[in-house]
C-alpha cells in the first residue's frame, strides 16, 4: 500500500477548505445475525486539515495494516461528526453495486474509488463551487438514480479511500482486498450542468448558509409560514426590540423562533414582518435568514452536546433546572474522541491497561503522577497570572469498592518503572515531614530532604477522617502544596521549618467511593476538590478476552539530565489565549466555581503528556489531547456529585421514615422533587422528539436515551404531553412527534 492516491483522493475531495478531517478504523470484522458487517472495535480519529495532512495520511497507511479505515469526504467545522455540519459541499457522491465503465464516470466529470469488494464502489463528482444542503442531497439522489446506486448518503458518512484493505474477505478466511482508485482526469463540474446532465432541478434549493453560495445572482427562493405572534411572547418580544444593527435584530428575531420549536419558514415570515429587516434581505446577495438559523440550531445543538458531557438530560445544566448525569462509563467513552489512538505512548496505556483488566483512565492517572514525580521542582509552568506555575498534581481515581483503584498502581509501576519515594497520605504535619529524611546511621549520611514524593491514598474515607479531625490542616496543606507555595510547620518550636516554595514536587493519587466523595465535594469553597482531576476505575471494555499475561514494556522518559537546571516551560499560543481569555471571564464572574482552575489542571496534565511521550516540551497536540482528559474529569466529577447528592437524599429519606415529625415535611418535599422532574423530563422528551423531527422516536429509544432512575416514567410522562396536546402518536411509524 502507499500514500499517492490517498492523499490524491484527499485533496479531490477537500480542495483548498479547511476543516476537521475525520478518520475511522474498525477491527475484529464478523458478520452480525443478520448478515451486516461489523467490527468488535471501532474508534474515530480528527485531524486538522490540511495543516495535519502529513500525519492523518500516515495514520491511515498504519492503520491500514490493521483493520478496515474509512475517511469522511466532508470536512467538518468542529471535532463533532455530525450530519449537515460540513464546512462545505463541493462534492456529491454515490455507493454503486455494479461494475461501470470509464466512460460513464468520464461523462460525468467525476473519479471512482473501488472498495475492494468486486462490483462495489463510490463514484464521485467535484463541483465548481460549494452547494447548499438541500442541492447537495438533491444531486447525490440524482446521482444514485442515474448510476443505479443509493440515495442514502449524508456529509458525514465515512467510506473507505484508496490506498487501504478491505477486510471483509478475511470473515470466510480469504485475504483483504485492495481500495484502488480511477482517476478520470476531471475537473470540477458546474452544479447547474450537473443537474442537468442527471435529470434534476436545484433552483428551488439555491438558499446558500454562509461561504457556500455559488456564481453571483443565482436565484434565492424561500417559503414562508405565517404564525400568530401573540402565541410566541418571545418571538414578539425579539420583533420589538429595535436597535441601530439590523443584523443584530434579524439574529434575534431567528433565534426565538429557533428556541421556540419553530421551523425556519416561520422564522423568514417572523423577519419580514419588520419592513427595515426584510429590505435589509432585499439589498443582500445571501440568504441571511438561513445563516442566522444555522448559527442558532449550531448553538442550541452545542447546549444538547454539553449536556450531554454533564450527563444531564433536561434543562441547561444550572440550578433546579438540571436533572441527575446519567451513567458514568459510556460517558467517558463519547468523550475520548481518538484519545487513546493518537499516539503511540496512549496507545500503550490503553493496551497494556486492558491486558491486565485496569481501566485506561485509572492507569494514565497514576502514569501521569509519576511522570510528573521525575520533573524537577526548580521546573514550573509559565507566569501568565500572578508567579510561575508548579506541576503539584492531584488525581481522584473513582470506583466501587474492588473496582481497580489499586490494580491501575500496580500496572502504571511497570509502564513508568522508575525509583520513587511513595508515602500514603496522613495529616498536614505528616505531609511535610513525609520530606524529611532520616540520618543514616549506617553510611552515616545526615539528615536531609527528598526532593519529590509520590502520594497514595488508597481510600478516600481515611483523608475524610484525617480532615475531618479537629484543628486538622491537612487540606489547607493539600491546597497549598498543590500549588507549589511554601509550606510550614503550624505548631510551636518548628515554625522555622519549612518547605520553600518551587523546591519540592508533590504528586497524589486517591482512590474513592463516589458516594464518599462528599467530604472533598464539600470544600468546594475551600478550592480543594477543584485542584484535583477525576478519572474512573472501571471500563466497558473490560472483557474476559482482553486479558493478556504478557510483560507489560515500560515507557521512557526523558532523562533526569533533562532536569538538572531550572527552567520555565513555554506552551502553546492556544493554551496561553485561552487562560487569559477564561482569566477575564473569571475576573467577571462568569465562571462556575467548581471550574476556577480547571485550566490550571489542564496546563498541568498537558505537560505530563508530554512527559509520557519522552519529550519535554508541551505541543499543540499536548494540549487539545489535556483538553479531551479534563473533560471526562468535568464528567467524572459531576456523577460523583450527582451520586453524593443521591446518597444524601437516600439517607435523609431513611431517617424521615424514622421521626414521625418529619413525614409530613419529607412527603412534601418528595413531591415537589417530583413535580419538577416530572417538569424536567416532559422538557426533555420535547426537545428529543423536535430534534427527531418528523421521524418520531419510538417509546422505547426514548425510555433507551434517558437516565437509567427515569426510564420507568417516560410512559407516563407521554401519556401526560399526549392529553395537553403537545405530542402526538404515529400508529404507523410507532413513534411519538411533536404535535
Amino acid at each position: 500500500m502507499a500514500g499517492p492516491d490517498t492523499r490524491q483522493y484527499l485533496r479531490a475531495c477537500f480542495g483548498d477548505a479547511k476543516g476537521w478531517l475525520f478518520i475511522a478504523v474498525g477491527r475484529g470484522p464478523y458478520l452480525n445475525d443478520k448478515g451486516k458487517y461489523r467490527h468488535h472495535k471501532w474508534s474515530e480519529v480528527a485531524f486538522r486539515w490540511p495543516f495535519e495532512a502529513d500525519k492523518a495520511v500516515e495514520y491511515m497507511m498504519r492503520a491500514a495494516a490493521l483493520g478496515d479505515v474509512y475517511a469522511c469526504p466532508y470536512l467538518m467545522p468542529s471535532k463533532d461528526r455530525e450530519k449537515g455540519r460540513a464546512v462545505q459541499r463541493a462534492l456529491v457522491h454515490s455507493d454503486i453495486d455494479r461494475e461501470l465503465t470509464q466512460d460513464e464516470v468520464t461523462e460525468l466529470g467525476g473519479f471512482v474509488i473501488w472498495s475492494g469488494t468486486p462490483g462495489h464502489g463510490q463514484v464521485y463528482v467535484r463541483l465548481a463551487w460549494p452547494v447548499t444542503p438541500a442541492q447537495h442531497e438533491i444531486l447525490c439522489r440524482g446521482l444514485a438514480a442515474r448510476l443505479g446506486g443509493d440515495a442514502k448518503v449524508s456529509d458525514n458518512d465515512v467510506l473507505r479511500p484508496p490506498g487501504t484493505l478491505n477486510y471483509k474477505p478475511t470473515v470466510n478466511g480469504g485475504d483483504p482486498y485492495p481500495v484502488t482508485a480511477l482517476w478520470c482526469n476531471n475537473g470540477p463540474v458546474d452544479p447547474r450542468e450537473l443537474a442537468g446532465m442527471l435529470g434534476v432541478d436545484i433552483t428551488y434549493a439555491a438558499s446558500a448558509s454562509a461561504g457556500s453560495a455559488g456564481p453571483a445572482g443565482a436565484a434565492r427562493t424561500a417559503t414562508c409560514e405565517p404564525f400568530n405572534l401573540d402565541d410566541y411572547p418571545t418571538v414578539k418580544a425579539a420583533l420589538e426590540a429595535v436597535s441601530s444593527d439590523r443584523s443584530v435584530d434579524t439574529m434575534r428575531v431567528v433565534a426565538a423562533c429557533c428556541d421556540a420549536f419553530l421551523t425556519l419558514a416561520h422564522a423568514r415570515w417572523a423577519v419580514a414582518q419588520r419592513h427595515d429587516l426584510a429590505g435589509r434581505l432585499d439589498e443582500r446577495r445571501d440568504d441571511d435568514v438561513l445563516n442566522c438559523w444555522l448559527k442558532a440550531v449550531d448553538k442550541r445543538q452545542q447546549q444538547v452536546r454539553d449536556t450531554a458531557r454533564t450527563g444531564n438530560i433536561g434543562g441547561s445544566g444550572d440550578g433546579d433546572d438540571a436533572a441527575p448525569p446519567a451513567g458514568l462509563l459510556d460517558g467517558v467513552e463519547r468523550l475520548e474522541d481518538g484519545f487513546w489512538e493518537s499516539r503511540e505512548s496512549l496507545a500503550h496505556i490503553y493496551q497494556a491497561s486492558l491486558a491486565r483488566m485496569c481501566s485506561p483512565w485509572a492507569v494514565l492517572a497514576h502514569c501521569a503522577a509519576r511522570a510528573l514525580y521525575s520533573v524537577q521542582p526548580r521546573v514550573r509552568l509559565p507566569a501568565l497570572i500572578g508567579g510561575p506555575g508548579s506541576l503539584n498534581w492531584f488525581a481522584a481515581v473513582v470506583s466501587v469498592s474492588g473496582g481497580g483503584k489499586s490494580a491501575a498502581e500496580d500496572v502504571a509501576r511497570e509502564l513508568i518503572n522508575i525509583p520513587i519515594q511513595q508515602r500514603s497520605l496522613g495529616s498536614g504535619e505528616g505531609f511535610i515531614e513525609s520530606y524529611i529524611r532520616p540520618e543514616n546511621k549506617v553510611t552515616g549520611e545526615p539528615e536531609g530532604r527528598y526532593e519529590a514524593i509520590l502520594f497514595v491514598a488508597d481510600e478516600g474515607d481515611t483523608v475524610s477522617a484525617l480532615g475531618s479531625r479537629s484543628g486538622s490542616t491537612l487540606l489547607s496543606t493539600l491546597r497549598t502544596a498543590w500549588t507549589g507555595r511554601t509550606l510550614s510547620f503550624g505548631y510551636r518550636g518548628r515554625t522555622t521549618q519549612q518547605l520553600a516554595a518551587h523546591t519540592y514536587r508533590a504528586t497524589l493519587v486517591m482512590g474513592t467511593q463516589p458516594a464518599r466523595a462528599k467530604w472533598l465535594l464539600d470544600d468546594a469553597s475551600g478550592g480543594t476538590p477543584q485542584r484535583f482531576q477525576w478519572f474512573p476505575a472501571e471500563d466497558l471494555r473490560l472483557t474476559r478476552d482482553a486479558w493478556d499475561g504478557s510483560p507489560v514494556h515500560s515507557l521512557t522518559l526523558p532523562s533526569s539530565r533533562k532536569w538538572s537546571h531550572g527552567t520555565e516551560l513555554h506552551i502553546p499560543d492556544a493554551a496561553r489565549e485561552l487562560i487569559l481569555s477564561e482569566r477575564v471571564k473569571a475576573a467577571k464572574a462568569e465562571q462556575g466555581a467548581l471550574d476556577g482552575h480547571a485550566l490550571f489542571c489542564r496546563e498541568k496534565s498537558a505537560f505530563a503528556l508530554a512527559v509520557l511521550d519522552g519529550r519535554t516540551e508541551m505541543t499543540d497536540q499536548d494540549w487539545e489531547l489535556s483538553g479531551i482528559a479534563a473533560a471526562v474529569s468535568t464528567h467524572v466529577r459531576e456523577w460523583v456529585a450527582a451520586q453524593c447528592a443521591q446518597a444524601a437524599e437516600d439517607e435523609a429519606a431513611r431517617l424521615g421514615t424514622l421521626r414521625g415529625i418529619t413525614n409530613q415535611a419529607a412527603d412534601t418535599e418528595k413531591s415537589y422533587r417530583d413535580s419538577q422532574q416530572a417538569s424536567r423530563i416532559s422538557a426533555w422528551i420535547i426537545r428529543k422528539l423536535t430534534e427527531a423531527g418528523e421521524q418520531g422516536l419510538s417509546e422505547g429509544e426514548l425510555r433507551r436515551r434517558a437516565d437509567s432512575r427515569q426510564r420507568h416514567q417516560i410512559g407516563a410522562m407521554l401519556a401526560a404531553l399526549a392529553q395537553r396536546n403537545q405530542v402526538k402518536y404515529v400508529a404507523a411509524t410507532g413513534t411519538w412527534v411533536v404535535a
